[in-house]
């Protein structure tokens, strides 16, 4: 594991299965909260939507400022 760059581990952590992960407490409290009519299901659609489209967008995301951190360590590397 020690032979893996930064970025190999960062993908390997960021795997569509992984993220997926992520909204599962929403969607069951969601589903909770509606069988307990203490939300409507326009609320609960709502809910779902948001879950997709965070998973959808936090791995690129991640990625993205990881790769800048990575482009300023090298520069600082550079400058010292």
């Amino acid at each position: 594991m020690n032979n893996l760059t930064h970025m190999e581990m960062v993908n390997l952590l960021i795997q569509p299965g992984v993220m997926i992960l992520a909204g599962t407490l929403e969607v069951i409290l969601g589903t909770i909260a509606l069988n307990s009519n203490l939300i409507t299901e326009q609320i609960f659609v709502a809910i779902v939507i948001m879950v997709i489209v965070s998973i959808h967008i936090s791995a690129p995301l991640m990625k993205y400022s990881l790769s800048l951190g990575e482009k300023t360590k090298k520069s600082e590397e550079l400058v010292a």
